[in-house]
């Protein structure tokens, strides 16, 4: 099993072995935006590395920060090319900033250093990172949301928490359906169920809701019919390379698998 020192987070950064891939969120055959991840090509494997185990060993080594960090700042010139066309894009944080005094401060100067439209960036974060300190979490949001910059729930409802920290929250302007429920739309009752109380427990709350994983068409004929219009997941694109994504900007058309058009 593969073993990750804190040298070889550092040295993967420092020696360009981590890059950054965007996957579309997207609105029938429209890139509305894109989430941006981290990739590791760890040199001991020549294979990018599961990013669970990539982020769980950050988290242990005290790294994810630095890691966040990079993300954001290799984003840069895709975030500005993006948002003169009208698209967002989404960077995952850790928990961890939450925690730190100086992470508002940090977000801002890097807004402000690399010219970046913070109307158009949107923060994505887990209902972990909400209920380890919830008011530092309202208290950092609260301080960001006045610049513009906008928050994302990720893996909505797939925890006990949501809800309640939700009620706290208005900043969180979109939720996301977490790709367990939508893998069983077109087989599972249950999940059918859960996704469809999302989806009207989100118009309630007036958040935009994206669905991500979708794969299929059976997938996606459900989502629209009950309302869930904008969608992330292989049906549409893979997580692509940053001068692919440009490309697909650029030609307002989704180059990866089973366009959407097609359905």
């Amino acid at each position: 099993m593969l073993k990750v020192s804190a040298k070889d987070i550092i040295d993967g950064i420092q020696k360009n072995q981590f890059r950054v891939v965007y996957q579309p969120k997207v609105r029938g055959n429209k890139i509305i935006g894109a989430e941006a991840l981290v990739r590791w090509r760890h040199p001991a494997t020549e294979t990018d590395i599961q990013v669970p185990f990539l982020i769980n060993a950050a988290e242990a080594l005290g790294l994810v920060v630095q890691i966040d960090r990079f993300v954001f700042e290799s984003a840069s010139d895709v975030m500005r090319y993006a948002e003169n066309k009208g698209v967002s894009i989404s960077v995952n944080i850790s928990p961890k900033h939450f925690e730190r005094d100086d992470f508002s401060d940090w977000m801002i100067d890097t807004v402000n250093r690399y010219a970046i439209n913070p109307e158009f960036l949107i923060l994505e974060m887990t209902e972990q990172s909400l209920v380890r300190n919830i008011d530092s979490v309202c208290f950092r949001m609260g301080e960001l949301s006045q610049i513009g910059i906008r928050f994302s729930l990720d893996d909505f409802l797939t925890g006990y928490s949501s809800l309640g920290c939700l009620q706290r929250l208005p900043m969180v302007t979109e939720l996301k359906i977490d790709k367990r429920f939508v893998a069983g739309l077109g087989s599972s009752i249950e999940d059918e169920a859960i996704t469809s109380a999302i989806i009207r427990l989100s118009n309630t709350l007036e958040k935009t809701l994206v669905a991500e994983g979708v794969e299929t068409a059976v997938q996606r004929r459900f989502l629209l019919a009950h309302g869930c219009d904008i969608h992330q997941g292989f049906l549409y694109a893979k997580p692509m390379e940053a001068d692919v994504f440009v490309f697909a900007l650029k030609n307002e058309r989704i180059p990866g698998i089973g366009h959407a058009a097609a359905f």
